[in-house]
């Protein structure tokens, strides 16, 4: 039988004791250690109690951004903004083309050809000063074709590209008397670009619509034309998730420009001074992506402002043959662009990576190309009869910064 002593009695409760008397000064150091800046720090003995308070709780509005979502993101600075930036440039260099020459009005001016009424001229090339109203011929129809190429290198955020751009022309001129002419016309336009790194494309088609008035004084004449131009844009990006994202946006763009002149005649030479001032404004509606999942984007709106000056020389030489007259010429201007400078553009995506649902848009600016470049020109007009007139000329941009560019047209006019 176990003996008993009052000794034993007092063990258990004693020992019971000490330890709720130890785990109420861990707790008590505990606590003063949590309100303390900063925590000591407390190295626990083995068989220690340690108190562990819980981890705070997670925010409900925050959450972790998966793969898919930083691939959107990449995505929209990658793509989505290099190609946005891009696009006023190339509605600028579409115009270019659409508004080289109409109906080669400006090339028979520089030639000398509409000091007579009917563009004709006499044996030696001397205008004829017999009466002309016999031959007056008050109308002319005309058809043309145009071909423009355009390059321009990447810059910052803005990515490069290449464009070709057709336009079929037809129109009619009407001589009000000897001194001033009118003319309308309406060109079908149909451009396409391909962007650098393979980021995607554009093809941008529509049409435009022109009148302009041409008046000739003696040895001086002047031109002024409006354009207004309305086309529909089909983009298509990569964006590097293994979709491509379309948009679908209108444009709209209004064009003035005022042509001047004198020319020395030399026999059949013909020589002189040529100025010029172009202005073109454009608006490209915003749009919303489809197709790009995740990085699909929502595009803001732009406008785009250019103001070019032209200050140069032409030459032309006016020789007779058997079927008609034959005019060779060559010019050359310095041109210089005021307005089309840096802007801003911004591409947001549409689907939010933050569960508190801010968006996320990349912002960057516009690059615009060189401000100053040598505008070379060369072409030939063959007047068949008194009634047809063919033309070929051929444009093209020296010392411009960043950008490769030329143009080339064929113009048919039948006067009557």
């Amino acid at each position: 039988m176990r003996s008993f002593h009052y000794s034993m009695l007092l063990a258990r409760p004693v020992r019971f004791l000490i330890l709720a008397l130890g785990v109420s000064v861990l707790l008590s150091q505990n606590a003063l250690s949590a309100s303390a800046t900063p925590p000591p720090t407390v190295t626990p003995k083995p068989g220690d109690v340690v108190f562990i308070p819980p981890p705070p709780p997670i925010e409900e509005e925050t959450k972790d951004v998966s793969e898919d979502d930083i691939n959107a993101l990449v995505s929209a600075l990658q793509s989505g903004l290099p190609l946005t930036a891009a696009n006023t440039q190339i509605l600028a260099s579409l115009s270019q083309t659409l508004l080289q020459d109409i109906n080669a009005r400006l090339f028979r001016l520089r030639a000398g050809a509409n000091s007579r009424p009917d563009g004709a001229q006499g044996p030696t090339g001397k205008e004829v000063k017999a009466p002309v109203e016999e031959t007056y011929h008050k109308w002319q129809i005309y058809t043309a074709g145009d071909y423009g190429y355009f390059d321009l290198d990447a810059s910052g955020r803005q990515a490069g590209f290449e464009s070709d751009t057709w336009v079929a022309t037809l129109g009619a001129e009407y001589r009000i008397n000897r001194i001033f002419a009118v003319g309308i016309s309406g060109s079908y336009v149909n451009s396409g670009a391909d962007f650098s790194n393979k980021i995607g494309s554009v093809d941008t088609e529509g049409f435009a619509f022109s009148a302009y008035g041409s008046a000739v004084v003696g040895n001086f004449y002047a031109d002024l034309l409006y354009s207004l131009g309305t086309y529909d844009q089909d983009l298509r990006r990569n964006t590097f998730t293994g979709r491509t994202a379309r948009g679908d946006t209108d444009v709209l763009t209004n064009a003035l420009q005022f042509n001047t002149g004198y020319n020395f005649n030399c026999g059949n030479f013909r020589t002189g001074p040529i100025a010029g001032l172009s202005w073109l404004h454009g608006d490209i509606d915003g749009y919303r992506e489809t197709g790009g999942g995740n990085a699909g984007l929502n595009i803001g709106g732009q406008d785009f402002d250019s103001l070019v000056s032209q200050l140069g020389w032409q030459a032309a030489y006016v020789a007779q043959t058997g079927f008609g007259t034959i005019i060779p010429q060559l010019r050359a201007s310095w041109d210089h662009e005021y307005l089309n400078g840096s802007q801003n553009v911004s591409a947001s995506l549409q689907q939010s990576p933050f569960a508190n649902g801010n968006s996320f848009t990349a912002t960057g600016r516009t690059s615009a190309p060189g401000r100053d470049w040598l505008n070379l020109g060369a072409g030939v007009s063959a007047q068949i009869g008194e009634r047809f007139t063919v033309t070929a000329d051929f444009t093209t941009h020296l010392f411009q910064e960043r950008t490769t560019a030329y143009t080339g047209s064929l113009k048919l006019g039948v006067s009557f």
